[in-house]
């Protein structure tokens, strides 16, 4: 599980699920958790006996790696570095991109006609789930976990979703806030009908909910 298989940069390389990166003093097993809403790191010196464990009940922009790889570095007598300062260069920049990302576009195409793209879906990874007009925008509603998903209109048939703070998933808007996850758009199978949604996240990750 330890032993590299893919160069990620001249210092780090990647296991079977573990990052190793070579320090002046020793190599740093670790890995870091970002699920949305909270975050953690674990690093490991299995040559000293040692391990460091963070936990955060807020999204990771990097902090709790910053501060697992700190401690770690002290354990071996590394020269310091300001991790937390690279986090925080790190998360600017992120958002910086989300910004440009989910900017609206100057000339947007017309909005489709809510109503008929209503209805219920299906997915591979989330299960059944129901599409509602609401308003100016759209609900998509995971039966399977209760999760609801906005999607506003964002130019033609293309929509911005986000997580709504509805019950247990209110404390995960509240730390990863209001701001779109990715875009949600509308494909047109051969029978000439909205048949397909797919919602890409701002990660890449895609996924595809057909209509029932």
């Amino acid at each position: 599980m330890r032993r590299p298989k893919v160069a990620v940069d001249d210092d780090t390389a990647y296991a079977m699920g573990w990052f190793l990166t070579r320090t002046p003093n020793g190599t740093i097993i670790w890995h870091y958790g970002a699920t949305n809403g909270f975050g953690a790191f674990f690093g490991l010196l299995p040559e000293r006996d040692v391990g460091v464990i963070v936990l955060s009940n807020a999204a990771n922009m990097g902090l709790p790696d910053a501060l697992g790889t700190w401690a770690l570095d002290r354990l071996l007598d590394n020269p310091p570095v300001d991790y937390v300062a690279d986090a925080l260069k790190g998360a600017k920049d992120h958002f910086a991109t989300l910004d440009k990302l989910f900017a609206r576009p100057v000339s947007r195409r017309p909005f489709p006609a809510l109503t008929p793209l209503a209805g219920s879906f299906t997915s591979p990874a989330f299960g059944k789930a129901v599409l509602r007009p609401d308003g100016d925008a759209l609900v998509l509603e995971l039966k399977e976990t209760g999760a609801e998903l906005a999607l506003t209109p964002w130019d033609g048939e293309v929509f911005t979703f986000r997580l709504l703070p509805g019950g247990r998933f209110a404390p995960v808007v509240a730390s990863i806030g209001e701001r779109p996850s990715g875009f949600a758009q509308f494909e047109v199978g051969q029978d000439g009908k909205l048949g397909v949604l797919r919602l890409t996240a701002d990660d890449g990750q895609a996924w595809e909910f057909r209509r029932e």
